[in-house]
């Protein structure tokens, strides 16, 4: 029976046009160039008349161009479109699920043969249909599939392929349609499996690898035959498909579509300038040199689109800027995507993409290559510092001083910055590095009326408020019976008030911490690291609300607070309204609490593109990055953004419109009042539990949290100074030396290092 789908133009969403320098580019083995004619993809709704109430898969074969649409029906059926690229006609498939029967997916094979997979009483079944619809044969297949597993079909001429994971490893169960036998798992032979799929010719084919290589090969039985190596793919693929023309597979890699060309994987396309993520397609077919379909996950159903190309000139004439990134794989994932996608496609001159600094042989950042990129002029235009990767590392006038640009902004000033993050951002009175938010407000949170709590307290006041705890309190962490003492006292005395990065000096040998060491020790607060690697691994209970269920008056990591509504709740309700921030414990007169910030970007000063480098770092402090749904809520460092948000606690909160998906639509803000929604854990999931009624801060209380964070200090941390803690805390906790000598191989260490890097 045929008939008729239509093809809506709903919305075209656009996706990665890449030019001569590649996203996520790198100079290393595992590489993926791009190909000579990129592709940019408009996407399509493909509206089908048969009522799906959820598209689960698709299929291609090949070799007739047929694409075989499967899902359930609104009535609880299954049924299967038979169609071609222009899904102008189809033909139906229909397919009753017998009662406890879960159904898996469906594969279109040759000479319009129709396999589909579920599993019933433990049992994973496959039935197998001709080209006319007429059921031939249901094969049992035996226990290889559970009920909750998630599995796809490879469709073969004589030979479906289950792939399905296990205990995180992918693999493949070989089924014979012709005696209906199951020979068993294919053989790897060692390697790691990568993905599979029929190839362009209908070959069931798969790539695998090990560190170093790559190989295809097809797969006859349960054996691997004609393999041959590729370029290297470092990370496995999402889903694969055959290939069209001059590619004989394409592989989803989650930020990116690679496809097989000539024994080489070329980069076809990328997301940076689409609202589509293609990690959300569990499924696709390459229908032309220049077309794709799929089912796109996301939304509160699965849909199926149409991915076509689009004119790319106006984007090859944009100047390319570039920001390193460091992913793990070829997929190009980096922390700023969302920034880029956003700016590339509102930006009439400069176009974002990554540079990759991941190193896939030694599994780690390629921090020495970007240091002599940059030296050499030959790095990227944006860096993104961390812990390890600092300006510090740098001499003077390898970064711009961003106020040069702030300088010759019209709405934008040196004064508009908070101005304690604006001098963590500073270097001898420049500005050399910026971010849009901080991560975090640090601090620790404690009832009131217990020994010891006050603002700012002291290491003394923190161990007279320990020694006074009532009975089946805990103090550290719900779990801390269980951790490891090393990382306990690492998450308590911290490092950052024992240096002075300015001065470059420490004092790790100081009375204080010596005490604190000693502390720890001697209450046998954690594990030793025998104890630790020989436990059970049974943690106890889940600890939520652990305040409110009065099983300590303390918080340490869940003191942190990530934004204005987590302040509000954490002390109008978490502790009713008798919440003190003493901060983590130092000397009693400073405080505790600080601000520790994101990964910070600055620009290379001998960058050919340092304009538009800031361009895209100036997007990132406007009020349309800020409004935005994912960063609204955020600490900002802009001061009237950050002020705005922390009226709320005073005025109510703004929330986003939502529709009945769930998904955020376009319309005014909504002001909330001020109950908020309770949930409760069981013992096995989260129960709703109605909502509870707060009242607002008064404006006193507003400014007072307000003035809190601005007032606190802003963490520089430098990772290899904790690596030097960790290691000498590490053996004292091990027994292996005294508290003395520990402080006394810190200080001697950390010493050193300050002078070779800050003096």
């Amino acid at each position: 029976m045929k008939k008729v789908m239509a093809i809506i133009f709903a919305a075209a969403l656009f996706c990665g046009c890449l030019t001569s320098c590649s996203h996520g580019r790198t100079e290393s083995s595992s590489a993926v160039p791009t190909a000579a004619e990129t592709l940019s993809l408009k996407a399509v709704d493909i509206s089908m008349s048969g009522n799906f109430e959820e598209i689960t898969d698709l299929s291609c074969d090949p070799v007739s161009g047929k694409i075989l649409v499967f899902g359930r029906l609104e009535n609880g059926n299954y049924a299967g479109y038979v169609t071609t690229h222009t899904f102008e006609s189809y033909e139906e498939l229909r397919f009753t699920p017998r009662e406890d029967e879960q159904v898996k997916y469906a594969a279109l094979m040759k000479r319009g043969r129709k396999a589909i997979l579920t599993v019933q009483d433990g049992k994973t079944l496959v039935y197998l249909y001709d080209k006319d619809n007429r059921q031939e044969k249901t094969i049992d297949c035996g226990e290889i599939l559970a009920e909750d597993s998630y599995a796809t079909l490879i469709a073969g001429e004589n030979t479906v392929f289950i792939e399905q994971s296990d205990r995180g490893s992918r693999e493949l169960t070989a089924v014979s349609i012709s005696d209906g036998k199951v020979p068993g798992k294919v053989k790897l032979g060692g390697d790691m499996y990568i993905g599979a799929s029929t190839d362009k010719d209908g070959v069931p084919t798969v790539v695998c690898g090990d560190i170093e290589k790559t190989f295809t090969a097809h797969i006859d039985g349960i054996n691997l035959v004609d393999k041959q190596e590729c370029s290297r793919l470092s990370s496995s693929a999402y889903s694969m498909c055959a290939g069209f023309g001059d590619y004989s597979l394409v592989a989803n890699l989650g930020q990116s579509l690679v496809g097989l060309k000539d024994g080489n994987w070329v980069e076809l396309t990328n997301n940076m300038d689409s609202d589509i993520e293609f990690y959300g397609l569990s499924s696709m077919a390459m229908t032309a040199e220049d077309e794709f379909a799929a089912v796109q996950y996301g939304d509160a159903h699965p849909k199926l689109i149409l991915l076509t190309a689009q004119d790319i000139s106006d984007l090859r004439t944009k100047e390319l800027v570039t920001i390193a990134s460091f992913s793990q794989g070829s997929g190009g994932i980096g922390q700023y995507d969302e920034e880029i996608k956003v700016f590339n496609a509102e930006s009439e001159d400069y176009r974002v993409e990554y540079r990759n600094y991941w190193n896939d042989e030694k599994l780690e950042r390629d921090y020495d290559r970007l240091r002599l990129d940059i030296i050499s002029g030959d790095g990227p235009d944006i860096i993104p510092f961390d812990p390890v990767f600092r300006p510090d590392s740098f001499g003077s006038g390898v970064f711009c001083d961003l106020y040069e640009f702030i300088d010759k902004e019209p709405d934008l000033k040196r004064e508009d910055f908070i101005p304690n993050v604006r001098k963590a951002f500073e270097r001898d009175g420049k500005m050399v590095m910026m971010t849009p938010t901080f991560w975090c407000f640090k601090t620790v949170t404690a009832k009131s009326g217990y020994a010891g709590v006050r603002e700012n307290w002291s290491f003394d006041d923190m161990i007279a408020a320990y020694n006074d705890k009532p009975e089946g309190m805990y103090f550290f962490d719900p779990y801390e019976d269980y951790y490891y003492r090393d990382s306990i006292f690492q998450s308590v005395v911290l490092n950052k008030f024992f240096v002075d990065y300015d001065k470059a000096e420490c004092w790790f040998d100081s009375p204080e911490y010596i005490k604190m060491l000693n502390f720890f020790s001697d209450n046998e607060i954690g594990l030793t690291w025998d104890e630790y690697r020989n436990q059970s691994g049974d943690y106890g209970d889940y600890v939520q609300d652990d305040v409110i269920e009065g099983k300590t008056f303390i918080e340490f990591e869940r003191g942190n607070c990530f934004s204005f509504q987590q302040i509000f709740q954490k002390v109008r309700y978490d502790y009713g309204d008798d919440c003190v921030f003493v901060g983590y414990p130092y000397d009693g007169k400073e405080s505790g609490s600080f601000i520790s910030l994101d990964t910070c970007l600055g620009i290379v000063a001998n960058s050919p593109h340092k304009d538009g480098a800031w361009s895209f770092l100036r997007y990132m402090l406007s009020d349309d990055y800020y409004n935005k749904p994912e960063n609204y809520y955020d600490f900002s460092v802009i001061e009237r953004i950050f002020d705005d948000r922390a009226q709320m606690t005073v005025d109510g909160f703004l929330t986003f419109p939502r529709g009945e998906n769930g998904k955020i639509v376009e319309g005014d803000m909504i002001r909330q009042d001020w109950e908020i929604p309770i949930r409760e854990w069981d013992g096995e999931d989260f129960i709703d539990k109605g909502t509870v009624k707060l009242e607002p801060f008064t404006q006193e209380e507003c400014d007072y949290y307000k003035n809190m964070i601005k007032n606190s200090n802003v963490v520089r941390y430098d990772g290899n100074i904790t690596d030097i803690v960790n290691e000498e805390t590490m053996s004292f906790f091990n027994y292996e030396c005294t508290a003395e000598e520990c402080a006394e191989k810190i200080q001697n260490r950390v010493s050193l290092y300050l002078s070779e890097h800050y003096g």
